[in-house]
């Protein structure tokens, strides 16, 4: 099936945990390649991913078939002796990797063009986007642009139009800032009621979950989308009590006496701003929601000990374990990370960022901006001057040149022969560690 802009049609998979993705595309993969189309491209989110795919495919019989990683090639062809000389089989590679660039240069000299030309222009083999809502923003947030790799990711797609694309991922169309890179579902562009993905985005968004649901049934009933679960038939359970430690009995006790105490300042600080009542209503329903969010993360907490003694136990009875979370904590991951830097410097405990965002974001307190705006005060004038960032530095300076200052004119007065240049220095400068002296003391009973 062609879409109306000439590409080929391409499908979701978003079975569950436990239903067997990965056999499903090597299902996909083996069927191709015993119909001629003996070339294929498998993208996911790790290179280490590359074991569980030579493991689903020599599963379903077909050992056969290699699987190349994309990482381990020199730049050039794929297909040339250097390369080791490979014509056929599966191509694995991470979506970070396809943005890889030589810096010697050559006709090859990025991982994309690399696979381009193995693919060739015809190319009408399977290419799998494994895990794809892992993969970073092509619809990114705010004013931020797309990243490389998206971008390189969707050139693929344009680029081998007649290639068959199949999407895998859990929650692929739960999130449909995900759904991006499945320009192949023909849900968005030509012949459609959505030109561009900005426009189907911002009616999905403005509708909610239901919307959502709507177009996952849309896509099933066009047969480009399927989403089993593992069946709950004769399934049996039992409900397992978690014995709490004393520790976390007097953690969870601090965490109380923290709430009631933040509720009542949060109180006396929306009295003292005389907060009107819609703010108050927005205040206390972000509080409780937070508050909610605290405790469930605690309780989560609690468990994570006994579920892992449980599932070593069941490991060495043969059996397989599959854990069901209520929250992974992945929003507060990422912002830890954009923090960061990119990098996790400390353990992210989840609980504690809720806290922290309820207070940075939702703390009753007069907007600083409109009221200097009101003023007819400059915040950036104000903050260059008065920052208490700045401050310690701009005095550093000034002693710096006080010092300088004083320096020059102590060797003046070295070489007139005068004394009373040296003493009044000396005392100047005596007196000027005094007064610092006595600032510091101040501030710190100021502090304590």
């Amino acid at each position: 099936t062609f879409l109306p802009n000439g590409d080929r049609a391409g499908f979701l998979i978003g079975d569950g945990a436990g239903v067997g993705k990965g056999r499903t595309i090597a299902g996909i993969i083996y069927e191709n390649y015993l119909l001629g189309r003996k070339r294929a491209v498998w993208f996911s989110v790790s290179n280490d991913l590359k074991y569980d795919a030579e493991r689903d495919l020599r599963d379903i019989g077909a050992k056969n078939i290699l699987v190349h990683s994309l990482n381990k090639f020199k730049y050039g062809k794929i297909s040339s002796k250097h390369n080791g000389s490979v014509k056929k089989g599966v191509i694995f590679a991470t979506y970070s990797s396809l943005i890889g660039e030589s810096q010697s240069g050559g006709k090859y000299k990025t991982r994309l063009k690399q696979l381009l030309h193995w693919c060739g222009e015809d190319f009408d083999g399977v290419i799998v986007f494994d895990e794809c809502h892992k993969a970073k923003n092509l619809c990114p947030v705010g004013s931020s642009k797309p990243t490389k790799t998206g971008l390189a990711v969707l050139e693929l797609q344009n680029k081998l139009p007649k290639a068959r694309v199949v999407y895998a991922s859990a929650t692929g169309a739960s999130e449909p800032r995900n759904m991006a890179y499945m320009n192949r579902l023909g849900i968005w562009g030509e012949g459609t009621p959505f030109r561009e993905f900005s426009d189907f985005i911002q009616a999905v968004e403005r509708r909610g979950v239901g919307a959502m649901e709507i177009v996952a049934m849309d896509m099933k009933l066009r047969g480009m989308y399927i989403a089993r679960q593992l069946s709950f038939s004769g399934v049996t359970f039992k409900i397992d009590e978690v014995q709490l430690s004393q520790q976390y009995v007097k953690m969870y006790n601090k965490s109380v006496k923290m709430w009631v105490s933040a509720r009542e300042k949060f109180q006396q600080a929306a009295d003292l701003i005389d907060a009107e009542q819609r703010m108050k209503k927005s205040m206390w329903g972000q509080f409780w929601s937070a508050h909610q969010r605290f405790f469930k993360y605690l309780c989560i907490a609690s468990k994570v000990k006994r579920v892992v003694q449980l599932a070593r136990e069941e490991i060495k009875n043969g059996k397989c374990v599959v854990i069901g979370l209520q929250s992974t904590g992945e929003a507060r991951t990422l912002e830890a990370l954009e923090e960061g830097g990119g990098e996790l410097n400390d353990f992210v405990f989840t609980a504690k960022g809720v806290f922290q965002s309820l207070i940075e974001k939702h703390f009753p307190a007069p907007d600083r901006k409109k009221l200097f705006s009101l003023l007819g005060i400059d915040l950036s004038v104000q903050s260059n001057n008065n920052s208490p960032r700045d401050s310690p530095c701009q005095e550093d300076k000034v002693k710096k040149r006080k010092g300088e200052e004083i320096t020059r004119e102590a060797k003046k007065a070295r070489k007139t022969g005068g004394l009373a240049g040296s003493s009044s220095d000396e005392s100047y400068s005596e007196s000027d560690v005094s007064d610092n002296e006595e600032s510091d003391n101040e501030s710190s009973r100021f502090l304590s």
